[in-house]
């Protein structure tokens, strides 16, 4: 998901020191979020912002719910990170 981001865009300034400030301001934004120790929270906030990242990616290209897919190496990952430190896990 991230090699096609391209900081080097001139979205992001004209200039090399731009584009680098408004990288680190977006960097500390996220740093700044009160999200708390994961293993306190029942909501998936990385996991709601990734749905809805990939809904916004769909209908930019053209197609609605359903006609996107989530590459196999995300989910894999996504499933790693989510049972990390679990002995078992809930069926659905």
């Amino acid at each position: 998901m991230f090699d096609d981001i391209d900081v080097n865009s001139n979205k992001l300034g004209g200039t090399v020191a731009k584009r680098n400030e408004k990288l680190v301001k977006l960097m500390d934004g996220i740093a700044d979020m009160k999200l708390g120790n994961y293993k306190d929270n029942t909501i998936d906030a990385f996991g709601d912002a990734y749905e809805y990242l990939m809904g916004m990616y769909a209908s930019n290209a053209g197609k609605s719910g359903g006609e996107y897919y989530t590459p196999q190496e995300v989910s894999e990952l996504l499933t790693k990170l989510t049972v990390v430190g679990k002995t078992e896990v809930k069926g659905i």
